[in-house]
């Protein structure tokens, strides 16, 4: 599958290194492509990774992977829309919602008809290439729409090492979206540190 990740930053960086070295093949698209932070990642990914515009990368992937500053998703989002209508949307960045609304809602407004998800926004960008604790596999919250596109989302997930635990439809995007302050309380307020992961259990883990 072709990924495209906008942004190339510490999320965005992490994914696309795990998702090639799971055989995909990823873009990222950026402003500046000739940044020397981003030439060190492309070297680091392998050659199943390149770069584009933002605009490109959009155009010429399947699934689009949001990794930006949240501050930044609407006006992207609005500069990109012609090209994001028809792919998968996969929201991870934080801080781009109100108090009214989660920001992935805000977004799947922008993008009428587009199926849209929130996934990969709850752990530390070094978890996201390291999910494995012991024997135990951390479990990735996501949601959005239930249609063919959450197989895709599903997979990706599974694909970098997590458990996809599907929350539901884009109603419960403020659980998944406050997720990553819990993590922030535990890891920072607690003193707990980044290595930290959710999993969830249930009657079938005591079997």
């Amino acid at each position: 599958m072709k990924i495209g990740i906008i942004g190339a930053g510490r999320i965005g960086g992490s994914l696309g290194k795990a998702w090639v070295a799971a055989g995909h093949d990823v873009q990222f698209g950026v402003r500046d492509l000739d940044d020397a932070d981003l030439k060190v990642l492309l070297a680091e990914s392998g050659k199943r990774a390149s770069a584009g515009t933002p605009a490109d990368t959009a155009a010429s992937t399947e699934v689009v992977v949001f990794a930006i500053p949240g501050a930044a998703m609407r006006e992207t989002v609005a500069t990109l829309a012609n090209a994001l209508q028809g792919k998968i949307i996969i929201d991870a960045t934080n801080g781009a919602g109100t108090p009214e609304k989660a920001g992935v809602q805000l977004i799947a407004e922008q993008l009428p008809g587009t199926p849209v998800y929130k996934a990969f926004n709850s752990v530390g960008f070094e978890i996201l290439s390291a999910p494995q604790f012991g024997s135990l596999r951390a479990d990735m919250f996501f949601c959005g729409d239930g249609g063919a596109g959450r197989s895709v989302v599903t997979a990706l997930i599974r694909d970098i090492g997590f458990n996809p635990m599907y929350v539901g439809d884009l109603s419960a995007a403020p659980m998944v979206e406050m997720l990553a302050r819990l993590w922030g309380s535990l890891a920072y307020g607690q003193h707990i540190g980044r290595r930290l992961a959710f999993r969830m259990l249930t009657a079938d883990d005591e079997r």
